[in-house]
């Protein structure tokens, strides 16, 4: 009853000053919400009865009255957003000390209230937690294999396999297979990409003494070619000698 007091005594001292309706009234502090609470509602009453009176005030954009859990019977409070701040001024001023079925009712702006959320939606963003923690382990599976642990002691499809990861300087999206590496493999036959475990290095690095097999038959090649490259050059020098000698054999005849 105090607070019930005080609003009333707020209210008569505004209308004194002429400030009622003014940027200089207390109503301007819950300027940014529409909610209002209603207190010492007689327990006879529902949801309906209560939407009834507040809402000759103004329309009613939300509406909360919290029930006990084990009986079911409203606690004698309830919420209520208005579409236009306007009506909870209204709604406050006229029905503050009103006596409703023998009760003093209490309406008191409320700043910041949010209505507790139905079971239904509760479950619904559960489900999608659910969902989006399933999509990221189908993600790392995607990336780093299917069952067991990096190093290789899980069980299931991919247990013993050493699985890839960016620090393997391999494409972690290359389709399998792709990596000359994977699973200690490859050895000197695999070409064109670094392998951790036991492979060939690039083609271009076999030149820097690389003891992989890549390394020695890149080198190998090269030097192939080089030798092609000089016996054909000797060759052609050759048949020039050869040709310039026939043409002074002719000349001289």
């Amino acid at each position: 009853m105090n607070v019930v007091k005080e609003i009333l005594s707020i209210n008569e001292l505004e209308l004194s000053k002429g400030i009622t309706g003014t940027s200089g009234s207390w109503h301007e502090k819950y300027a940014d919400s529409s909610w209002v609470y209603v207190g010492n509602l007689p327990p006879s009453l529902t949801e309906g009865d209560v939407l009834c009176v507040l809402s000759q005030f103004g329309e009613a954009e939300a509406f909360h009255m919290p029930r006990d859990d084990a009986t079911g019977r409203q606690k004698g409070f309830a919420f209520l957003k208005y579409e236009d701040f306007r009506s909870a001024v209204v709604a406050v001023d006229n029905l503050t000390g009103a006596e409703v079925l023998g009760r003093t009712i209490r309406v008191d702006h409320t700043a910041n209230y949010k209505p507790p959320k139905k079971k239904e939606e509760e479950e619904g963003e559960g489900k999608e937690k659910e969902e989006e923690k399933r999509r990221k382990e189908e993600e790392m599976e995607q990336v780093y294999g299917g069952g067991g642990t990096r190093e290789g002691g899980g069980e299931g499809e991919g247990a013993g396999k050493k699985k890839r990861g960016f620090e393997d300087g391999v494409d972690l999206f290359a389709p399998e297979g792709d990596s000359s590496g994977e699973e200690g493999g490859g050895g000197g036959e695999a070409e064109g990409i670094p392998n951790k475990w036991g492979g060939a290095g690039y083609e271009m690095l076999g030149e820097s003494g690389d003891e992989g097999g890549g390394g020695k038959k890149a080198k190998k090649e090269k030097k192939q070619k080089k030798e092609k490259k000089v016996k054909g050059g000797k060759e052609k020098k050759e048949k020039k000698v050869k040709k310039e000698s026939k043409r002074q054999r002719a000349d001289s005849d």
